[in-house]
């Protein structure tokens, strides 16, 4: 029996209180028509899978709380797609929420439920206040915060950032978006390139691209992530070309994220590529030492863990390749540290990044340990083979010999030859004399045995 105390008009009127944003309620829930209220199942009919299923992510908790507010009756909803006598009505219905669209693109009405819905979820980590700034990323962070403060940026626009994987490129992008939402009234969209893509060959598929062009070109900031994902979709760059060059004609910002410069996007047509280039390219350089140390005691202030310097410092020396795998380890030793109760130190370290670690193994030789050694006390590389005879720099120099001896099967007049030319006498000296310091100095042992550690693990 159809429920009669169910009143449409009166559930889309307070739907559109409870949404309280026009541009959304006017392009995603005007389409949807009543069908029935019976036996507390209501059914609406949309006029496409494409809207119910923007409908069904975005609103479903509006439409629960009116439904428990004013309906109580109401246990189920279930939204059918209509299906239309020929293909003319359909696209004459897509067409109207089009014209929807264009109609409140240029007003002032803050479309940011509509928007948020379909953009990238935001990692609330990923902010510029937790972003660790070093000499690889200090330009594109500050291109980047200027950009996400700054409607009036054209000289930067596009902005394009490039560089490997987990050097980040996504940090830096999701910061641009918490900012833009925290302050003013700009609209942004953040979508990687295969959910661009995806969202495009589906909007064909049901006949929507009206709908999807106008959501794409209402915005005052466009972010695309991994462009490098369209290689060789010649519509979907079709698509993207025209909306850029709709939002750029209209003075908004985008901004856009690859794994290499717009030059070498294999298969992405010329024509992007100039456009991309015409803006503000950044290269994100792989970490530093000191980057990497920053990043991980940064984010194990976060997690509000202290982690002992020797390990900091053994994993900032031994994962180099990205900072996903870097935080990545850091994560592992925490949830071994709270679940099995361990305790953080190198033994542990070594033990929960075995496998890790493994592939990282490899012959040592006397130029890696120079290297090494070099970098950890920080003087001149080409100092380990000079005739140099400071202090500072003798006793590294003497260090680098120990540990050559003791990880190596070289003899020492072949580890001599390595140092400058020196006698195999020099070498003995060296390793008597650091031995007996590591046997008063136990500090001095634990930073010898850390840096070998490092050097093995390459």
């Amino acid at each position: 029996m159809t429920d009669s105390s169910f009143n449409w008009e009166s559930f889309l009127l307070q739907l559109e209180d409870c949404i309280n944003d026009k541009l959304s309620f006017e392009s995603w829930i005007k389409p949807l028509e009543f069908n029935k209220c019976d036996g507390g199942l209501l059914l609406i009919n949309a006029p496409s899978k494409f809207i119910k299923d923007w409908v069904l992510k975005s609103f479903s908790a509006q439409i629960t709380e009116v439904l428990t507010a004013h309906y109580p009756k109401v246990k189920n909803i279930e939204i059918l797609v209509s299906t239309f006598s020929n293909q003319e009505d359909s696209i004459d219905l897509d067409l109207s929420v089009s014209q929807r669209l264009e109609e409140f693109r240029d007003t002032s009405l803050n479309a940011k439920t509509s928007l948020e819905s379909i953009s990238i979820p935001l990692n609330e980590y990923y902010t510029f206040e937790n972003f660790v700034v070093g000499k690889p990323n200090e330009f594109a962070y500050a291109a980047s915060l200027k950009v996400a403060r700054d409607d009036n940026t054209q000289l930067n626009n596009p902005l394009f950032l490039y560089g490997g994987v987990g050097l980040g490129k996504t940090h830096l992008m999701h910061s641009i978006a918490w900012e833009v939402s925290r302050i003013g009234d700009r609209k942004f969209l953040y979508l990687t390139a295969e959910k661009y893509t995806s969202m495009y060959i589906t909007s064909l598929r049901e006949h929507t691209t009206d709908a999807f062009r106008g959501v794409c070109r209402s915005v005052d900031v466009l972010m695309i992530d991994d462009i490098q994902f369209m290689a060789g979709k010649e519509a979907t760059q079709e698509e993207f070309f025209n909306t850029f060059n709709d939002l750029y004609s209209r003075g908004k910002q985008i901004i856009i994220s690859a794994d290499r410069p717009p030059s070498e996007l294999d298969r992405v047509e010329e024509r992007i590529t100039s456009r991309l280039n015409s803006g503000l390219s950044i290269n994100i350089h792989a970490t530093t030492y000191e980057l990497r140390v920053g990043i991980l005691e940064s984010k194990a202030k976060i997690i509000g863990v202290k982690i002992p310097s020797d390990v900091i410092d053994f994993l900032a020396h031994t994962i180099t390749s990205n900072v996903r795998e870097l935080e990545g380890a850091l994560k592992r030793l925490i949830s071994y540290h709270r679940v099995a109760g361990m305790k953080i130190d190198l033994d542990m370290t070594m033990h929960v990044l075995e496998d890790v670690l493994k592939h990282k193994n490899r012959i040592v030789n006397i130029e890696a340990i120079q290297k090494k050694v070099a970098e950890h006390y920080k003087i001149k590389l080409a100092d380990m083979s000079s005739p140099k005879k400071d202090k500072n720099t003798a006793h590294v120099r003497q260090i680098a010999m120990y540990i050559a001896k003791q990880i190596t099967s070289n003899s020492l007049p072949e580890i001599g030859r390595k140092f400058g030319g020196r006698d195999h006498t020099t070498v003995m000296y060296a390793v008597n004399k650091i031995s007996k310091e590591i046997a008063q100095n136990s500090n001095l042992e634990d930073e010898i045995n850390l840096l070998i550690k490092i050097i093995q693990q390459g």
